[in-house]
């Protein structure tokens, strides 16, 4: 699916191990690095919940 922010995927403090209840979702989605450089200003389209871009 791409970048994910979920902590499933570590360790848990005691050192466990955790099993994820489910697999990756759309609304999880992390996004893509910044990159920022220094120029004219960019928009990018963010795909958000709402509507509200």
């Amino acid at each position: 699916m791409g970048i994910s922010r979920s902590g499933n995927w570590k360790r848990a403090a005691s050192g466990a191990k955790r099993i994820p209840a489910n697999k990756k979702r759309a609304f999880e989605k992390g996004r893509q690095a910044a990159n920022t450089r220094i120029g004219a200003k960019r928009i990018h389209l963010v795909r958000t919940r709402g509507g509200n871009r």
